[in-house]
């Protein structure tokens, strides 16, 4: 008899082991330079709409407190212009498309949760579909454990890895509901895809190897010779200002 793992075990894990933002980031960067980026690890914070906002909105949707063209204005006059051409340009498409509050307020959730996002991404060795399955995808990896033993047998000062007990990518669970990995290596011409859906996790009744997640190949790498990995995290947990970010 085996022992079999409830899917909402991955989301306790997560909570339990990433106890804070500070903790979840510094992970995200640590794989970064595991990966053996060179240029550093580049973070970026695309914000449409500060989540505070989102929901005081949201709320006067809700009890129709004006028109559908006034709900529209007082959208677009908190929308920050910093955030990306294109994520600005798909969260005006939404809510434009909307013609009545019903409407709006479905239109609001799906760009809060969409066009707004977390972008931690670096130029290291990247990762092929095999390392997704066999690396990423298996929590508590051993890989990099053993390596660092290695080095420590040998006597050398320092280990080839910041990060050895495999937990790093469930720091993309605390941020956020939706997660986004775009990897490759150097040699492939095609970009490698996975896409997570946390909440998929919460069902009390699923059973984690009901939970189906397979990375795929995707389209032509901006370059032919880049490598690295982008993680993307969707559907924000915080509201993210400048002030939180420095602090």
């Amino acid at each position: 008899f085996l022992f079999k793992i409830s899917a909402r075990t991955v989301l306790e894990l997560g909570s339990e082991l990433i106890s804070s933002d500070v903790i979840a980031f510094y992970e995200l960067i640590k794989n970064g330079f595991d990966a053996g980026t060179r240029s550093g690890v580049d973070i970026r914070f695309d914000i449409c709409l500060r989540k505070n906002d989102y929901l005081t909105l949201r709320d006067r949707i809700a009890t129709q407190a004006a028109d559908v063209a006034t709900l529209k204005q007082a959208i677009e006059a908190k929308l920050i212009p910093s955030a990306s051409p294109d994520a600005l340009s798909r969260y005006r498409q939404l809510i434009d498309a909307a013609n009545n509050n019903l409407a709006l307020y479905d239109a609001l959730e799906k760009a809060h949760k969409e066009c707004n996002s977390l972008i931690v991404s670096d130029t290291g060795s990247g990762m092929s579909i095999a390392d997704l399955n066999k690396n990423f995808l298996v929590i508590g990896t051993a890989s990099r454990k053993h390596d660092v033993e290695a080095a420590l047998k040998l006597g050398k000062s320092t280990t080839p890895f910041l990060g050895e007990k495999g937990i790093g990518r469930l720091s993309a669970m605390r941020l956020g509901d939706r997660l986004r990995v775009e990897t490759a290596r150097a040699e492939e011409p095609t970009l490698n895809l996975l896409e997570i859906d946390w909440s998929a996790f919460a069902d009390l009744d699923a059973m984690l190897d009901e939970i189906d997640v397979k990375p795929i190949v995707g389209g032509t790498k901006p370059k032919a010779d880049w490598h690295g990995t982008r993680i993307i995290i969707y559907d924000l947990a915080e509201d993210w200002t400048e002030r939180r970010v420095r602090d």
